[in-house]
């Protein structure tokens, strides 16, 4: 089952800041990081909320958090995040089995005003799973928005929600037996990897650019030898290099670069996007 669908530390910032009246500083103080990066975090969490399955999903952990001996155990991490919209890993096979029982195209109807989500397709009610389920899908990334009506969020399952079969993920393709030891090894790395990168791209990047990232992630995370053979530094030069390989394959953050390739300040935004086109273009020509 996939990690979240973004990073527990963002949430841990809002809600602190939000639920909890904790000022930026003093979060900053409890956390160990700058003033401005608490800062960015809690404005992630309210743009993410222009959408409205996310602004239902804040909705939800803000009342858990603000309630009165909730009995939580303390942390942001995924398993607790997920009993704050009352609900756990464990629910999520039967539900994502019941929206492709509906078939193609099925969507998980959201309401603030209903305790459960219907499944609809084809425009017929096709059965339901419960409310804090199907915003625990969404925080997951195993279900994305695909519109609202009146108010009303309507879900689709993601690519991350075909993978997993009641908690177990599918199984892999056959691969050439010369291979096979390191894509074990990088098939276990790799889901991990996917949801890191899901999580930190910059939501600006244009659909072929976030695609292009995830084909380089996938490529050095199941065979390493191989992506790095056929890495086309020569063709990017240094800086686009860099970039793309601080960022997307190490996990690097973008100020971390600008700090350290002394680049100015919010400029590794623009490198990252220029490299992912200079690389589709490269990927085309081959």
């Amino acid at each position: 089952m996939p990690d979240l669908r973004i990073k527990p530390t963002w949430i841990e910032s809002y809600l602190r800041h939000v639920a909890g009246g904790e000022g930026i500083r003093e979060i900053s103080r409890a956390t160990g990081v700058h003033p401005s990066t608490v800062l960015r975090r809690v404005r992630l969490c309210e743009d993410l909320q222009t959408s409205p399955e996310w602004s239902l999903v804040f909705e939800a952990l803000i009342r858990a958090a603000q309630a009165p001996a909730n009995g939580l155990p303390r942390g942001y991490g995924r398993d607790v995040l997920l009993q704050m919209l009352g609900t756990s890993i464990a629910d999520m096979g039967e539900a994502l089995d019941a929206v492709r029982h509906a078939g193609a195209g099925a969507e998980i109807i959201v309401s603030d005003q209903y305790a459960r989500a219907a499944i609809m397709a084809r425009g017929k009610t096709c059965g339901g799973v419960e409310k804090p389920v199907a915003l625990a899908m969404v925080l997951l990334g195993l279900a994305a928005g695909a519109g609202a009506v009146g108010g009303i969020a309507r879900l689709v399952l993601t690519e991350a929600a075909a993978s997993v079969v009641v908690g177990r993920p599918a199984r892999a393709a056959p691969v050439p037996p010369c291979h096979a030891a390191q894509r074990r090894t990088g098939f276990r790395r790799w889901p991990e990897g996917a949801e890191r990168l899901r999580a930190q791209l910059p939501s600006r990047l244009t659909h072929e650019q976030r695609a292009e990232a995830f084909r380089l992630a996938e490529a050095f995370a199941l065979d390493p030898e191989d992506a790095e053979r056929t890495f086309p530094r020569d063709v990017l030069g240094r800086d686009l290099s860099t970039v793309l390989k601080r960022y997307i394959v190490a996990g690097d953050g973008l100020e971390e670069i600008e700090k350290s390739e002394g680049w100015p300040c919010r400029s590794a935004k623009l490198v990252l996007a220029i490299a992912l086109d200079r690389l589709a273009a490269w990927r085309l020509a081959q």
